[in-house]
């Protein structure tokens, strides 16, 4: 089943809340939605998958895909109203 990419106007609020939660979104991989994650503390955290890069900023590689991890940072914003579903 094929996807469709979100509207402009979709990953324009994704960007501005990623951006607000201290995520650049320029790190954030596209093909892993970020989620929020209730903790058994009471918090909730953003998992992410992120490039991984250097100490100059470049991505780092490994063949022909950039080098990516998980990272979970707290949400201090909740999601925008049209969060994909």
């Amino acid at each position: 089943m094929a996807t469709s990419a979100p509207s402009e106007a979709c990953r324009i609020a994704v960007c501005d809340w990623l951006t607000a939660n201290g995520i650049n979104p320029d790190d954030a991989l596209e093909d892993f939605f970020p989620t929020c994650i209730d903790q058994p503390d009471g918090t909730t955290v953003i998992r992410y998958r992120a490039v991984v890069r250097d100490d100059t900023g470049e991505p780092l590689w490994d063949d022909d895909e950039v080098r990516s991890e998980y990272r979970e940072v707290p949400l201090l914003v909740g999601p925008p109203d049209n969060w994909p579903a």
